[in-house]
């Protein structure tokens, strides 16, 4: 009878950091990226990561974008969201954190209304789910979920669901696409 094997360092230490974020409390970046008035994508980012996409996330978006047919801005600008934010003493928990990215979006909507909102990132759609104030602010918007640009890059086989997950955004964008031809 083999004896159980005792947990290896990397999940010892992996666990010690879920636990540490839990007490600690959550750690998000996030970064939005307008593409018209239809479209806007949230994108998470690994916490310590640069806030920006690298080309491999910008190619795997714009494959995206193109599927959605939305062309990517030629220089997207993306806007950073962070949390806990730097400097303000808050409670860092993720109705906070839903709180603090539902009121960076609503900034974002005046600034430059978009109708469907992408959120690729299992946190940041878990934040915006359990903020009241975000429930208000997505009457203005449709919201679809899915994975991360990072994690489909580390987990290829995740895009099929995306791509699945996405057909209704699809489909959306193709009716908002020829109801604006038919308008002119």
């Amino acid at each position: 009878q083999s004896e159980p094997k005792a947990p290896s360092v990397q999940t010892q230490q992996h666990r010690a950091s879920e636990e540490q974020t839990d007490a600690d409390g959550i750690q998000l970046q996030v970064l939005l990226i307008q593409i018209d008035t239809e479209l806007a994508v949230l994108n998470q980012l690994p916490a310590l990561a640069k806030p920006q996409l690298a080309a491999k996330q910008q190619a795997l978006l714009a494959n995206m974008l193109h599927w959605l047919g939305r062309p990517m801005p030629a220089v997207p600008t993306p806007r950073i969201f962070k949390w806990p934010m730097p400097g303000l003493p808050v409670v860092n928990n993720r109705q906070e954190a839903g709180i603090g990215l539902a009121r960076f979006l609503e900034q974002a909507c005046i600034e430059s209304s978009f109708r469907h909102l992408l959120v690729l990132g299992e946190q940041a759609a878990d934040c915006l789910a359990t903020s009241k104030s975000a429930e208000v602010l997505q009457s203005q918007w449709q919201q679809v979920n899915t994975h991360s640009l990072d994690e489909m890059l580390a987990m290829p086989q995740l895009k099929r669901a995306v791509w699945q997950t996405l057909l209704p955004l699809h489909a959306a964008l193709s009716s908002a696409a020829s109801n604006t031809v038919t308008d002119q």
